[in-house]
């Protein structure tokens, strides 16, 4: 991967630099640091929840505008929701992070998915010795809506059918191993036995073979033999760092980082995921976020050129294959803490 040949991975690069490190553990907020000295430092014990939702839209109409441009309208919406429980020994953690995004340039065109995620994550540790506890942890990750490719002025390509849907991927991991913690603020779960699962529930998507699950198999004639598998299951490695910093009691930013390595498949190509979130409360129901987020799986093929045409009219073919994947999301709107 050449970071340097990219704008946007260098912009992600330096946000998480100024980060100092990753965390995952997303919305504690000032309430919660005030409950939780530490991971095992108690000042009250119990359960403790938090969460927050925000819907931001923007609407522009253009007639007869003389500097061009499109009419459009967007509108995504970003939610979270914790759930802790601490006594002095035993912490469990439940977090749901999700979000959705639309836009529509031209009423007579489909609509372009802008953002969509799922992710939960539960996280049980007992006390070991210090900062340290012995940890469990499983997480899913999957998607709202399907997803294609992505044709002229960035409307979804339809008769080229779809590239992602919902359960199309799903990931699901479970882990055990060490969880360092440190003032809430910085956390490194170490786990040498995960299993790492990958569903494609879309059987479509299954033969073709994406995301890593075994394809269809076809005799000399091209009939199909066997179905695409809907199930893949890897068993390997697993480290998730992060990051949690709040101050004045009005920005907040969470960053983690994960990597994923296979013990029998490819151990080299290491699973990649980075994302922060930087987030700042204007007043009691306006607030804006960043997201970035990149993303590396050998497993996961793109598009990564279009078939068109060369200089001198003759046709190009289609180039696809793993590459890493990049995602920037600015919201600014209304925003609710539970």
């Amino acid at each position: 991967m050449n970071f340097s040949s990219s704008l946007p991975i260098f912009r992600t690069a330096m946000f998480c630099l100024l980060a100092q490190n990753m965390t995952a553990q997303i919305i504690l907020g000032p309430d919660a640091e005030k409950l939780i000295k530490s991971p095992f430092e108690i000042v009250d014990k119990g359960w403790l929840d938090r969460g927050s939702i925000s819907v931001n839209s923007t609407q522009t109409y253009l007639s007869n505008w003389s500097a061009g441009g499109n009419s459009a309208f967007n509108v995504s919406g970003l939610g979270t929701y914790s759930l802790f429980y601490r006594d002095d020994r035993h912490s469990w953690d439940n977090i749901f992070n999700f979000s959705y995004g639309r836009s529509v340039i031209d009423i007579n065109q489909p609509s372009i998915k802008t953002d969509d995620k799922i992710d939960l994550t539960s996280k049980y540790g007992r006390l070991a010795k210090y900062n340290w506890s012995y940890t469990a942890m499983v997480n899913f990750k999957t998607q709202f809506a399907p997803g294609y490719v992505a044709g002229p002025k960035g409307i979804p390509d339809l008769q080229r059918g779809k590239i992602s849907d919902w359960l199309s991927p799903a990931y699901f991991t479970a882990a055990l191993g060490m969880d360092y913690l440190e003032q809430r603020k910085i956390t490194c779960f170490l786990s040498p036995f995960t299993c790492k699962g990958t569903v494609v529930k879309n059987q479509y998507l299954a033969n073709l073979g994406q995301f890593g699950v075994d394809p269809a198999q076809y005799d000399s004639e091209g009939k199909m033999i066997s179905p695409g598998k809907n199930l893949r299951i890897e068993y390997g490695a697993y480290i998730r760092m992060g990051f949690s910093k709040s101050w004045k009691e009005q920005y907040r930013l969470d960053s983690k980082l994960e990597l994923f390595s296979s013990y029998l498949h490819q151990p080299q190509n290491i699973d990649v995921n980075l994302e922060s979130v930087l987030g700042c409360k204007i007043n009691k129901y306006l607030g804006f976020s960043v997201i970035m987020q990149m993303l590396y799986d050998n497993d996961i093929i793109l598009v990564k050129k279009p078939a068109g045409f060369d200089n001198q009219g003759n046709p190009t073919p289609e180039i696809r294959g793993p590459g890493l994947q990049f995602r920037e999301v600015l919201a600014i709107g209304f925003q609710y803490s539970l």
